[in-house]
């Protein structure tokens, strides 16, 4: 199938660890999730993560999954996604609601 390279997959784990105040060591005890697993999907320099280290995580935030993961359509040069600009949007009207 082609055209899928123009899609990337995002994990907010970051922004939702930050809004909840939640440390890497405290998602690591609570989820039983790898530190290094948490890191890198942080840093979105994941390649595989298992769906029971997926559920852990969510669990533990309180989120669902199409929260905690994005997919955006990537234009090699600079622009942004539709999507991404419909999120920055929202959240613009969510702090002016």
């Amino acid at each position: 199938m082609k055209g899928h390279e123009n899609y990337r997959v995002h994990c907010r784990l970051k922004e939702f660890m930050a809004e909840r105040k939640v440390m890497v060591e405290e998602l690591h005890e609570r989820a039983r999730v790898s530190r290094d697993t948490i890191s890198q999907l942080r840093g979105n320099s994941f390649k595989r993560v298992s769906t029971r280290a997926m559920a852990r995580i969510c669990g533990v935030l309180g989120v669902g999954i199409g929260e905690l993961w994005v997919v955006d359509r990537h234009f090699p040069d600079g622009f942004h996604s539709a999507g991404a600009q419909l999120r920055e949007g929202d959240a613009q009207h969510s702090r002016t609601s």
